[in-house]
């Protein structure tokens, strides 16, 4: 049973539940070394291609939707890999039928797919045993930012601190 999280300095963060979330992080080490443009990811434009080989393509956790063109405004606000397996087998689905076109009737046949469309927001859902958890919305906080954390929170654990400050206790389950 838990009951507080135990700081390396001995301060303790009291709560009834620690939720461990574990994330990904693309491995853009490869395709760095062979010469293609990565930010968070692999950059790839909306068919999926990347910028400089068109017929080599990134999907998944790997793949930064961000095409080269300045002008285009879904990619000027677009995030990087999102870390969930909903866009990349979307993205699986339609680069199969966009290969499927190129392979039965060539470059112009799969031109006339519609592009990849940009992905929405996430929508986060812990589902274990007795606890029903979502998070949806601005999903993005920081570990240490106490702004987005303290939202909502109406006392803060006495003696746990942050490298900027006190860290609120933002524990929420459902009984």
């Amino acid at each position: 049973m838990f009951s507080a999280l135990v700081l390396n300095d001995g301060s303790r963060i009291e709560g009834d539940l620690l939720v461990l979330s574990c994330g990904v992080r693309p491995r853009i080490e490869l395709a760095e070394g062979c010469g293609l443009p990565a930010a968070t990811g692999i950059l790839v434009d909306h068919h999926l291609r990347t910028y400089h080989e068109p017929h080599m393509f990134a999907i998944g956790d790997c793949a930064e939707v961000r095409c080269a063109d300045a002008e285009c405004a879904e990619c000027r606000t677009a995030l990087g890999p999102s870390g969930l397996v909903g866009p990349g087998w979307r993205q699986a689905e339609w680069l199969a039928e966009y290969l499927i076109l190129l392979a039965e009737g060539g470059q112009d046949a799969a031109d006339t797919l519609a592009p990849m469309p940009q992905e929405k927001p996430g929508v986060v859902v812990l589902k274990a045993r007795g606890i029903n958890l979502a998070v949806a919305g601005d999903n993005s906080a920081e570990p240490w930012d106490d702004e987005l954390l303290s939202v909502g929170v109406s006392e803060g654990t006495p003696g746990a601190r942050s490298p900027s400050g006190p860290i609120p206790n933002t524990a929420a389950t459902s009984k």
